[in-house]
């Protein structure tokens, strides 16, 4: 991947190391996790359509965030019930 302002070639972060433009996280294949640039049609990856595996990584990451909201609820019932039990 190069950056879009000095076009260098960037290998891993969030800011071109040579300009520090912030640089845009890519979409990956909600089917296989290969990275899709906008100028595809499919991924590389598995041959999907673009839209069919950037629809699948929403639809991942929803549930993944749904998974951790609900995991933190359950934490904080937990640490209620031990207070009020005086554990």
């Amino acid at each position: 991947m190069y950056c879009p302002r000095c076009r260098v070639e960037k290998l891993n972060g969030r800011f071109c190391s040579a300009c520090g433009v912030k640089l845009d996280k890519i979409p990956t294949c909600g089917y296989c996790g290969t990275e899709i640039w906008s100028t595809a049609k499919y991924c590389s990856g598995c041959g999907k359509k673009k839209e069919d595996a950037l629809d699948k990584a929403t639809s991942n990451e929803s549930i993944l965030k749904e998974a951790a909201r609900q995991e933190e609820v359950a934490k904080k019932k937990k640490g209620f019930l031990k207070r009020l039990l005086g554990m």
